[in-house]
């Protein structure tokens, strides 16, 4: 299917730049058809969720006793609005009803307990039901490491419809030729992977990290570069899952310093380090700071994409 001749449900969360990878321009660039800059990265999250649908959807069967099933393409008012929703739930009193399956990984699924589903999935799911016409619709979300399943049924608001329909026939005049989304600041961690980050934002992204151009060209560090990108995405996404993990855990200690549960003792003692201000030192005692200061080399490793 050719999607750059429509406006579909997981194209509404890019419209309104709804983090985390939500990009106007982005869609915009993909809807004219112009070529990337760069090779798109390999999603393999895609291809997890596309696996794993018939599975959510036995699981959605199992746990709520509903029926689905397939149905096709839904249009709007003008061709290029479209949607192509997961199922369709049928035999409810309310009448039939948008499934949609979604696979998240344990971090986001913690996330989406916590402070409910994201922007893009809620705008998706109005848009769907729009084209529908359909009064109601669900969400089956799997977290597949832990096999942990939960459901969110969503009612159709008509007047958040309005406002997605409006803004995508804003959006798709632009796609027409008239005028373009603005660019995300460039300091959007976004931009750095963006496949068309070079003819949106050019050489301003270097430029904003203060990164010197030496000439250099090495080949052969490539394959590290992008490996090292791999590894501290992966770091940041188990750095994101300690902290939420954390919150949690502070929300049930609340003024405790410490509790004990099954297997495990868990401490969070109040601290009072002594520091030495560095600013305070060099402003009233010049002479001191200038004694005991002495110099730190260090050679930071930052990585960039071109």
């Amino acid at each position: 299917m050719d999607r750059t001749r429509f406006i579909g449900g997981s194209d509404l969360g890019h419209i309104v730049n709804a983090p985390p990878y939500g990009c106007a321009r982005k869609l915009w660039y993909q809807k004219r058809g112009i070529q990337p800059d760069y090779e798109i990265e390999f999603r393999g999250h895609l291809i997890r969720g596309t696996k794993l649908e018939p599975l959510i959807v036995e699981e959605y069967q199992e746990r709520t006793g509903r029926k689905v099933r397939r149905t096709g393409s839904r249009f709007g008012e003008e061709d290029w609005q479209a949607g192509a929703m997961d199922r369709m739930i049928v035999g409810d009193e309310r009448g039939p009803g948008v499934l949609e399956c979604k696979t998240a990984n344990e971090r986001a699924f913690r996330s989406f307990m916590r402070d409910g589903l994201p922007l893009s999935y809620q705008l998706q799911i109005q848009w769907y039901m729009g084209l529908a016409g359909y009064k109601w619709g669900a969400f089956a979300i799997l977290e597949p490491s832990n096999w942990r399943f939960e459901t969110f049924e969503v009612s159709f608001d008509p007047s958040a419809y309005e406002l997605v329909r409006e803004m995508a026939v804003q959006f798709w005049s632009m796609v027409g030729g008239c005028g373009e989304p603005d660019r995300l600041p460039v300091s959007d961690k976004r931009c750095g992977k963006c496949e068309y980050r070079h003819s949106c934002q050019g050489s301003a992204l270097l430029e904003a990290v203060d990164v010197d151009d030496t000439g250099d060209e090495i080949p052969a560090l490539a394959a590290l570069a992008e490996e090292y990108l791999q590894l501290r995405d992966v770091r940041d996404e188990a750095e994101e899952a300690m902290d939420s993990v954390k919150a949690d855990a502070m929300k049930i200690l609340g003024d405790r310093a410490g509790a004990t549960c099954p297997g495990f003792r868990v401490l969070c003692k109040p601290q009072t380090p002594m520091r030495v201000d560095s600013k305070a030192l060099k402003t009233k005692f010049p002479d001191v700071y200038k004694a005991v200061a002495k110099p730190s080399v260090s050679r930071p490793f930052r990585v960039f994409p071109a």
